[in-house]
């Protein structure tokens, strides 16, 4: 699982949550090299259900749809001819829309307070601001309290903290939030790179209603249909991690016609076991060490034999969690304390 990609070219560089071209080039040198099979995310659950074995098989997804994949990533993938699955959030395409956290990013980065006052819900955070470092804490503090609301919330908590920011958003996103566009994905489709959706606008699954959970599931699905001649069959949750999708996610999946979605929660697939709607992932690591464990299956017996994931092979059962949202936001504020 990979999101963003170190791409000078629009000027981003994160090097703490974007992977370097190097890196990813070593990696897939290393499974060329050693024989690997690598299958897109669409073409692993049709194997899946024809009862096929997997051996020294990966599979590589990117979430969101952002230009770096285009910029960086494409041209290994393409030089190596392997696959590759990008979930687009459809609203992100053509720069259309900005992504909510790339929004509080920006309104941290470019604020000239050092200290900011908010308020969400009914808890009340003080938040130093003046150095970068404290702006990186912020962001990290504020993104994770806004996976807890719908995405109507997080718009209203938008508006507020560009006020007590005194930051103006901008029409488009700036360029290292730039997104791919049709064109682009159009082109990179005739390169075994599959799409496949992501939501509309990306918001998390459990904390909208029903009715706009099929929206967002529809609406996605049926443009990737539209641009792209193509029938989607796989979804990728925003977020993720059990709790932020449900058992009534997964049946208006299963009535939209999809035939499985990845979470992104840790784990191994296996055919036998995994619950097609409930597929485990893991963030690409950084370190290649730590890749070849992965990929070479050492890293799953390391993991069972620690006990730090349980379950690693067994279906992943979901339910409607009620999430007590101010409870949540002071749990997330004492961590940063």
């Amino acid at each position: 699982m990979m999101h963003r990609f170190q791409d000078s070219s629009i000027g981003y560089l994160n090097t703490s949550t974007a992977l370097a071209s190097g890196t990813l080039e070593s990696y897939l040198d290393y499974l060329v090299k050693n024989n690997y099979t690598v299958l897109s995310f669409k073409n692993l659950i049709l194997s899946a259900q024809a009862n096929q074995e997997f051996y020294k098989t990966v599979c590589f997804t990117i979430d969101d749809g952002y230009i770096d994949f285009k910029n960086v990533a494409f041209p290994l993938f393409k030089k190596y001819k392997l696959p590759a699955t990008v979930f687009i959030t459809t609203g992100l395409v053509e720069n259309k829309l900005m992504m909510w956290w790339d929004q509080v990013e920006y309104l941290f980065n470019n604020t000239e307070q050092s200290k900011v006052e908010i308020t969400l819900n009914s808890s009340t955070l003080t938040l130093k601001v003046k150095s970068q470092e404290e702006k990186r804490a912020a962001i990290r503090l504020v993104v994770q309290i806004f996976k807890l609301f719908s995405l109507s919330q997080v718009f209203s908590c938008l508006q507020r903290l560009s006020e007590q920011l005194d930051v103006v958003l901008p029409d488009e996103p700036p360029k290292q939030y730039s997104a791919l566009r049709w064109a682009d994905i159009r082109e990179m489709k005739k390169y075994n790179i599959d799409f496949q959706p992501h939501t509309v606008a990306h918001p998390v699954l459990s904390r909208i209603g029903l009715a706009e959970q099929e929206w967002q599931i529809k609406v996605s699905s049926d443009t990737i249909r539209e641009r792209l001649n193509s029938n989607p069959i796989a979804f990728c949750y925003p977020n993720g991690l059990l709790g932020d999708y449900t058992a009534d996610t997964i049946s208006i999946l299963k009535r939209t016609n999809f035939m499985g979605a990845c979470s992104s929660e840790r784990g191994f697939f296996n055919s036998a076991y995994t619950d097609l709607f409930n597929i485990p992932r893991f963030a690409l690591p950084k370190k290649y060490y730590k890749f070849v464990l992965y990929v070479s299956g050492c890293r799953f017996w390391q993991l069972a034999m620690q006990e730090k994931i349980k379950n690693v092979l067994v279906t992943r059962k979901t339910s409607r969690q009620v999430v007590d949202t101010n409870n949540r936001i002071d749990q997330q504020v004492k961590q940063v304390e």
